[in-house]
């Protein structure tokens, strides 16, 4: 994931009337839960539109599930293709609960300056607090909800956005290379246990 690739930090404003536009982006499979998104994407009819891309074991299914559901199903496309989506949305929604240890496309979406909501509180480690917001409950109205909140508050929305620009740092190559080598370090420090 190289900065040259993504490009600089920019963000998307939400216009006055216009709908917050919500991405989701990975492997369509169960433990995923991109029905989850789909389903919540549905469930705010126009004040909310979704786009999903990837591609998986799920595919059938999701597009049944997303047919009038405000949901744009995009296949697998070029990553150079999803980092110009990540251009022109408002927010990333990652579902996954229980699954993901650090998903890429999440520190991609960081790397862009899109603000995150996620479902896991495992992973709010990996993102800027003041650029993402843990959904109230990981089902889809608990992803609802957030997006509810997010679309009737663009000055919020506008502040995650400048949060997660300026934590862009948190997503380079040297900050992942240091954490890792103090894990270890620490790691290699702390007694041994016994079983």
């Amino acid at each position: 994931m190289s900065e040259y690739a993504i490009g600089p930090a920019q963000a998307l404003p939400l216009q006055p009337g216009e709908p917050l536009r919500a991405m989701w982006c990975g492997r369509v499979s169960p433990e995923k839960r991109p029905q989850a998104f789909v389903e919540a994407v549905s469930r705010l009819g126009g004040g909310v539109t979704g786009d999903l891309f990837g591609d998986g074991v799920n595919r059938k299914a999701l597009a049944a599930a997303a047919q009038g559901s405000g949901v744009t199903l995009h296949g697998a496309v070029p990553q150079a293709e999803v980092l110009a989506a990540m251009r022109a949305h408002h927010v990333f929604v990652s579902s996954s609960v229980g699954f993901d240890n650090q998903p890429m496309v999440m520190l991609e979406a960081i790397a862009a300056g899109l603000p995150v909501v996620y479902c896991d509180p495992d992973l709010a480690e990996t993102l800027p607090p003041e650029g993402s917001l843990l959904a109230p409950t990981p089902d889809a109205a608990g992803i609802a909800a957030a997006l509810r909140g997010l679309a009737s508050d663009p000055v919020r929305l506008a502040g995650m956005a400048a949060a997660t620009a300026s934590a862009r740092h948190m997503v380079s190559i040297d900050t992942h290379v240091e954490r890792l080598v103090a894990a270890y370090e620490e790691a290699k420090q702390a007694p041994l246990r016994r079983a």
